[in-house]
Order: C-alpha cells, then structure tokens, then sequence
C-alpha cells in the first residue's frame, strides 16, 4: 500500500531561482515533441509556458534525448502497472491542461465601473478554450470560475468581479488542485491495482520507500519550506533516537561496554516549532 504526505503543490506554480517545476511536465513536453499522436495535447517549448518560467531557469536541465527515454520509461512503468491507455491520456490531459492554465491572460476589465482592477479574460482567449476542452468543461464555466465569485445570501445569489491579483491567485490554486487530485488518484490507482484478489494473498511481503524531503534553507523560506524543514528534523529526531539513544541504552542494560556516541539533539527545535503547551504559553 502506497500513502502520501506533505506533496510539495506550490512548485507548480512557482520556484525558487535555478529550480525546476516537476519533472514529469519536461518528459511531458519530450514526448509530444517527438510523437506526432501526443501534439493533441498542445504543449510547446519549456520557454512558453509560464509555470516553466516563473522563478526557475525556463530550461529543462537535461538533453531532449534523455527526457524522451525517460517518458517513454513512465509509458512503460503504466503498462506494466495496468494502466488502461484512456486512464494514461486523461493523465496527459491534466497535466497539460494544468500547464496551459499558468498561460490564460488575465487582464483588467475596463468596463467595470465601481471596481477599477476587476480581472477579465477575453472571449476569444485560445488558451482557455484549450483549457476547457482538455478538462471537458465549458469555457463560459471556466472564465466564470477565474474571474467572478458567487455569494448566497438571505436566498439571494449574487456574482460579483474579482480583482486581477485574485483571480490570479485562484487560477495558480486550481492548477495546484488539479496536480493534488491527479497525483492522489494516481496513487490510490495503484493501490487498487497492486491489491490482493483473494483472501489466501492476505500474508504478504511489505516495502517501504521513504522519499525523503529536501531540507534546503533559502534567503526567504516559504511557509510550505518550514513545514518541509520540520518533517526532515522529526525524522532526524526518529533516528537518532533509534540509533544513537536506544541502542546505546540496550547496550548499557546487557552490560556492554562501548564508547559513547555523541551526537546533536535537535529535541529543543522541535519543541520550539511543535510543544502545543509551550506556543499557548506565548
């Protein structure tokens, strides 16, 4: 059984200076490059999409022959799975739909006369109606669900414009909603895949794979950074205790002689960030 946890959503939308979005965007972008059959999907160069621009380098990093042998390589690792081929398109279509939303052009609506930056997207925007057709939703919903907000109240609805700051603050939060979704059902995908069929297969063999996160600490740190930072001193705290603290104590108990280990306690960081007593105090 696969789980996840703490998936880092903001980098699709944004990184930090000579970072990169995720990978599976530029082995996305290979693949349609070289496969007539996947340019339905749209993609074009690194250079022209926006949340392949915006704080990192606008480059790939890697040669166009090793992005394409790497998607050929996640084309094979789906097969192999059991992957339906139309499950492995809608999976396309996400994520280049997710691509192609960082590119709708969001501008100030002129008409609006009691709000001076309310968000407007023009009716022919190209990239929105290709947004759309890849999400199967229509156009018209779309516009409406980046440039407006419904409140209900007293049974009345009313619509009112949002301003281009929101506006774009929801299109980066649907493109980071759509990544989630799609990378939770990917995994869960798999779990009903890989499950037992009968109840003889209950005993099995387990794995674990631990992807440990990136504890990087920048000139200006994001929140999703601290809580990144935070797992990593927990799991640093975990072993420790187990390697250093217990085994040292079981030693010591069957009177074992051994030199002492001494190592950093990171204990009073995470009560700094994480002892709930100590932060109502404050």
């Amino acid at each position: 059984h696969i789980s996840e946890y703490l998936l880092e959503k903001s980098r699709v939308v944004g990184q930090a200076r000579n970072e990169r979005n995720f990978h599976i965007f530029y082995y996305l972008l290979a693949g349609i490059q070289s496969r007539p059959e996947m340019t339905k999907y749209g993609c074009a160069s690194v250079r022209q999409h926006r949340y392949l621009r915006v704080g990192g380098t606008g480059k790939s990093g890697k040669k166009k022959t090793f992005l394409n042998d790497r998607m050929q390589g996640i084309e094979q690792s789906f097969s192999i799975i059991g992957f339906k081929r139309q499950e492995v398109e809608s999976i396309y279509k996400i994520l280049s739909a997710i691509l192609h939303l960082g590119d709708v052009k969001i501008e100030e609506d002129y008409t609006q006369q009691y709000l001076t930056d309310a968000a407007k997207i023009f009716k022919n925007d190209d990239v929105l109606k290709f947004v759309s057709a890849l999400l199967t939703v229509s156009p018209l919903d779309m516009r409406k669900v980046l440039t407006t907000v419904t409140v209900v109240t007293h049974g009345e609805t009313i619509v009112r414009p949002l301003t281009i700051e929101h506006a774009m603050d929801i299109r980066d939060a649907l493109a980071k909603a759509l990544y989630g979704r799609l990378f939770s059902w990917i995994v869960n995908r798999i779990n009903q895949i890989l499950e037992p069929r009968t109840a003889n297969q209950i005993q099995m063999l387990k794995f674990g794979i631990l992807d440990i996160f990136g504890f990087e600490n920048f000139k200006s740190n994001s929140f999703e950074q601290l809580c990144i930072n935070i797992v990593n001193e927990q799991l640093q705290f975990y072993f420790n205790q187990y390697i250093f603290a217990w085994e040292q104590e079981e030693y010591r108990s069957e009177g074992i002689d051994i030199a002492r280990i001494t190592y950093t306690d990171n204990r009073p960081l995470l009560e700094l960030f994480l002892d709930v007593r100590r932060l109502q105090r404050s």
